[in-house]
């Protein structure tokens, strides 16, 4: 996907995180943004390619 973004093969709109739909009713998923406090819980992507 990203090798896509990179070659301009696709339009880069970014990523999407959607819940698990066969998770249960009592299942939560909890995610923070780069803004949060602690920067351990803050999103990180990390891409590894070659060529």
């Amino acid at each position: 996907m990203v090798q896509d973004w990179v070659s301009g093969t696709s339009p880069n709109f970014g990523m999407m995180l959607n819940s698990d739909a066969v998770a249960g009713a009592d299942s939560y998923r909890f995610f923070a943004s780069d803004e949060s406090t602690d920067p351990e819980k803050r999103p990180e992507l990390t891409i590894t390619f070659s060529k």
